[in-house]
């Protein structure tokens, strides 16, 4: 099957601060997944002033809990690639990856639930966690990858029982990159990008500046960890600068800071509130 160049949907169509650490289009210069982000700033612990993520308490209700949590991440995925990534024209990738989620195509996009569990604690969660991670980095470029055709996995965790904030999630990602991309030898292959419901562009952001909505860009559903091919991002990159492929990627995270501002937090928080889904 020829190659599409989809597999970046979520990261140089949309990140800005972001992208231009994971140098997709620094001068050319590229690194891969070794690069930490600063946590020298505050973390929003709000959507808007005055309210809070839509989660509920989900108590460990044995296997039927398990897999209703399971879809619901899922489901709530899928609806925010649709409605939002897709809906909002914040990616020209994110349609195909989109549409194979749900019709009888070989998907290209893999959505995988992670579901903590109270008993575990915080550490065991945050174990279990790395572990689900570096599997899926296995699936995707490792032996494994030969059993599965999706181009890019995104990993999603019910915030239920992990409670990460923005700034737990982006620690976080510091043992994802060592224990489940570099020691595993992924280091040159992948590249792991961040959302999180409560994520914020801005490194230096207090909690007493007003909310932007910009940075609804980098907010989803779940904590989620995008699992990229790194010969995929460099190869779309490099398609666009020859023309052969979406032009001016370059310039698109500020459009869709733009178009997000003129849409206001409002709206922005009441379309990713809508993306919740409640399954039963």
């Amino acid at each position: 099957m020829p190659f599409r160049p989809r597999a970046h949907v979520l990261t140089s169509a949309i990140h800005s601060e972001w992208l231009s650490r994971l140098s997709l289009f620094s001068g050319g210069q590229h690194f891969s997944c070794s690069y930490r982000p600063s946590l020298s700033f505050s973390t929003h612990r709000h959507l808007h002033k005055g309210s809070t993520p839509p989660f509920r308490n989900l108590s460990d209700g044995g296997d039927n809990e398990d897999e209703r949590r399971r879809r619901r991440i899922v489901q709530s995925t899928e609806k925010w690639l649709r409605s939002i990534v897709s809906g909002l024209r914040l990616c020209p990738y994110a349609p195909p990856l989109a549409k194979s989620t749900r019709d009888d195509e070989v998907s290209l996009l893999r959505i995988v639930p992670f579901v903590g569990r109270s008993g575990n604690g915080r550490v065991g969660n945050d174990d279990a966690f790395v572990e689900s991670v570096r599997a899926e980095a296995e699936n995707l470029v490792g032996p494994s990858s030969v059993a599965y055709r999706h181009e890019t996995t995104l990993v999603a965790a019910d915030l239920s029982v992990s409670s990460w904030t923005w700034q737990d999630f982006v620690r976080l990602s510091w043992r994802i990159q060592t224990e489940a991309v570099v020691a595993c030898g992924y280091g040159d292959l992948l590249q792991i990008v961040l959302f999180h419901p409560l994520a914020v562009h801005s490194m230096y952001k207090t909690m007493d500046l007003e909310e932007d909505a910009a940075n609804y860009s980098i907010r989803s559903p779940f904590p989620t960890i995008h699992l990229l091919r790194e010969k995929d991002v460099l190869q779309a990159v490099e398609e666009g600068a020859e023309g052969r492929g979406y032009r001016d990627l370059e310039g698109l995270p500020a459009r869709n800071k733009a178009k997000l501002r003129a849409l206001g937090v409002n709206v922005c928080m009441d379309k990713l509130r809508n993306c919740y889904c409640m399954t039963k």
